[in-house]
């Protein structure tokens, strides 16, 4: 039996810049105006609709909330792996483009970009169907994005076709 996905699998890491950063502690990480629903006919995914925000970890009923402490220059996951509808990160006047806010504890402002930046060679644009994306942002010290950068790997076996999204 061949399997093939027809989701895509997102995650995000983050890291510190260099070892002068002591720690960040994450509040929250927030995946804005990503398509939830959509048409799947004769091979591609069409008609997607009702963009909705993703938060993690989610706001808990105890005090404190759940946070996310990042202590060292390694990769530390700060929204774990999520299915997805395949979709077009570079958005019409249909909808606000999708975008990551990333909530530092001690910081009123949160970080925000834009899942799709064409001011930056080779940014992702679109989430194919059966991949694994992997986001890697690096946190200098004034809480400024230093790098941002997608990874897209395999998640299929079998078949290597990609259904194009519209």
């Amino acid at each position: 039996t061949i399997f093939s996905h027809l989701l895509c699998k997102v995650k995000v890491e983050a890291r510190l810049a260099n070892d002068k950063v002591e720690q960040k502690i994450i509040e929250s990480v927030t995946l804005t105006n990503i398509y939830t629903k959509g048409d799947y006919v004769a091979g591609e995914w069409t008609k997607q609709s009702e963009p909705m925000n993703y938060v993690y970890p989610q706001p808990g009923e105890t005090s404190p909330s759940p946070t996310i402490t990042m202590t060292d220059k390694a990769n530390t996951v700060i929204f774990p792996e999520t299915m997805f509808l395949p979709q077009r990160l570079t958005r019409e006047v249909i909808t606000d483009r999708p975008k990551i806010s990333i909530k530092l504890q001690g910081n009123e402002t949160p970080i925000e970009r834009y899942l799709y930046n064409d001011e930056i060679l080779n940014s992702l644009s679109v989430w194919n169907q059966g991949k694994s994306i992997t986001y890697v942002i690096t946190i200098g010290n004034e809480e400024a994005v230093i790098d941002f950068a997608a990874d897209v790997g395999g998640w299929e076996e079998g078949s290597p076709n990609i259904v194009p999204v519209q």
